[in-house]
């Protein structure tokens, strides 16, 4: 009794079109909701992509955790996914949650293959947090003067000057 008695078969293009439609940036939450109320199996790839859209859109963890789930063969392609949206959208923030993240050897080594293929800027911007997050403060005081000079989107002078005066002397002893 509780089951619809209609099987829809056009899920993939209804939850497109929530995604794509709803006003005041809703889409995505609306897409999940329609998923998760009508209790569709997402069984096919087209499905598993927009409900992963949908999911990143609103949350990066569980849309990670989601194409955990799925088969390898799209796996990969959604991780990849993933950290694109996590190095462009919202990228402060996004950068950290993906530092976050457990990844993996495998997802680690796309990370890596992703990180050598992208502008020097974002790969640089990320080995900051992330040498920053493993308390690697020496390293990173290397980068940013180096940076300071090469780069042109930030003004690294305010880190590395605050950098400098936490570390101080205690620089050898954070090397070894």
């Amino acid at each position: 009794m509780t089951l619809p008695s209609l099987e829809l078969n056009y899920i993939a293009k209804i939850v497109s079109t929530l995604l794509k439609h709803s006003h005041g940036g809703a889409g995505p939450r609306n897409a999940i909701n329609f998923i998760e109320i009508s209790n569709v199996p997402v069984i096919d790839d087209a499905l598993s992509e927009l409900y992963f859209t949908a999911l990143l859109q609103t949350s990066v963890e569980s849309a990670f955790l989601y194409q955990r789930t799925l088969s390898k063969s799209i796996r990969m392609s959604l991780f990849n996914s993933l950290i694109q949206h996590c190095l462009v959208e919202n990228r402060e923030q996004n950068m950290l949650t993906l530092l976050k993240l457990p990844l993996d050897d495998e997802e680690k080594g796309e990370l890596d293959l992703y990180l050598s293929k992208c502008d020097r800027e974002v790969k640089q911007d990320f080995v900051v947090l992330m040498d920053m997050s493993a308390g690697k403060l020496d390293k990173v005081l290397d980068v940013t003067r180096s940076a300071k000079s090469s780069s042109e989107h930030h003004d690294w002078t305010i880190l590395t000057t605050g950098l400098s005066s936490a570390i101080g002397n205690r620089k050898t002893a954070l090397s070894s």
